[in-house]
């Protein structure tokens, strides 16, 4: 299940930010897994897979903020030790983290943190202004 967040700001028609998963996050999971034995996320994510090759992912769409304002949604890519069939995120007790992406930001170069919508400052993409009355306005899945 995802959800969709409006806001308020000086432009007359801003985007939703979608965040969360939806129906395909089975597919997506297994689909990066694939990628990940390929070597498409480098020889330690793909070393990783092969030692645990029941792993889990965690693919949902995460927003991710720079020091430097900057803010966008990606995908969370977090390697697990333990998974479900599709690789996706099993809620196993003790179940340890492997793999963690980095989000670089491509306006400065910077790390990129996982935003927090209830304390985080952010700034319109388009008319540069403080977003406001961010609200939960759509589910989705």
């Amino acid at each position: 299940m995802g959800t969709g967040y409006t806001y308020k700001c000086g432009c007359k028609d801003p985007s939703p930010i979608m965040l969360g998963r939806g129906m395909l996050y089975a597919n997506i999971c297994r689909e990066t897994w694939n990628d990940i034995l390929n070597g498409e996320y480098g020889p330690g994510w793909a070393r990783a897979a092969r030692m645990h090759p029941e792993g889990g992912l965690d693919c949902e769409n995460t927003l991710y903020l720079c020091e430097c304002g900057h803010w966008e949604v990606d995908t969370r890519k977090t390697m697990w030790e333990k998974g479900n069939a599709d690789h996706s995120k099993s809620n196993l007790p003790r179940n340890r983290a492997l793999k963690k992406s980095r989000h670089k930001c491509p306006e400065c170069g910077g790390r990129m943190r996982v935003a927090k919508l209830e304390e985080d400052t952010l700034r319109c993409p388009v008319c540069s202004e403080v977003m406001t009355d961010l609200m939960p306005t759509i589910k989705w899945d």
